[in-house]
């Protein structure tokens, strides 16, 4: 093989240890990218879930201070029309809502009738709380203790358990990114010492092919110099 080749074989096994050095760089820092996005994403789904669930408790409170304080009632009675139930059904209708796990997806929709139920409830009661009557008032009371406050315990349960699952999900992805970055950092570290080693050994076996032959063609040339032509070394050094 002569040195052109060998200094040929050399750059190209240099080269795909590069490119693969590189590839192996992009692929991982792709994955973490991505693990990112779907991190900050889950984030975001559990603070606005966190918002929505705060909005639905104000809008109890509102009708508590309706029925016993007496006050105006400024929330909303249709279902969907609500701050948590405009939230809640554009989720659950939205295309994400079919990527997201078959737990939190199962636990949304069970939110769905004592939701409605807690809107029927709250109309009634406000129903009876309008004509102003004693009897009337006596009425919205029984409803509110033997149906509305039940429902509104079983949908703290849910959105309890909701808020569980988005956190979970959200510290899941985190572990996740935190195993992808100490991957990353072994794969780079492993590639590069790869790469230190395999040049250093095409280095040296290259130096050798190298340097062999011109410490026989120095020597040579000094046998020629000398005047000696024995034995093939003028050929030798021509060759």
């Amino acid at each position: 093989m002569t040195i052109r080749v060998k200094l040929i074989t050399a750059f190209v096994i240099i080269l795909v240890l590069m490119i693969f050095l590189g590839i192996s760089a992009y692929l991982s820092l792709d994955r973490m990218e991505r693990s990112a996005a779907a991190a900050m994403r889950q984030v975001e789904l559990a603070h606005f879930f966190n918002q929505k669930k705060e909005e639905h408790l104000d809008w109890v409170d509102d009708l508590r201070s309706t029925i016993f304080q007496r006050t105006e009632f400024k929330g909303q009675l249709d279902p969907r029309q609500c701050k948590f139930g405009r939230w809640y059904y554009e989720n659950i209708e939205s295309p994400e809502f079919d990527r997201a796990s078959p737990l939190l997806r199962d636990k949304l929709l069970a939110l769905e009738k004592p939701h409605r139920d807690l809107h029927d409830s709250a109309g009634r009661i406000i129903e009876f709380l309008a004509k102003g009557r004693d009897g009337d008032r006596a009425q919205a009371l029984s409803i509110f203790n033997m149906e509305t406050q039940r429902i509104i315990n079983e949908m703290g349960r849910l959105l309890d358990e909701i808020g569980a699952i988005y956190n979970g999900e959200k510290e899941s992805i985190l572990l996740y990114m935190e195993s992808q970055s100490l991957s990353v950092r072994r794969l780079l570290v492993g590639t590069i010492l790869a790469s230190i080693i395999v040049a250093g050994v095409i280095t040296f076996f290259l130096s050798r092919a190298i340097i062999k032959p011109l410490v026989q063609m120095i020597s040579t040339a000094e046998q020629i110099a000398e005047g000696d032509l024995s034995n093939g070394r003028f050929a030798a050094l021509i060759r």
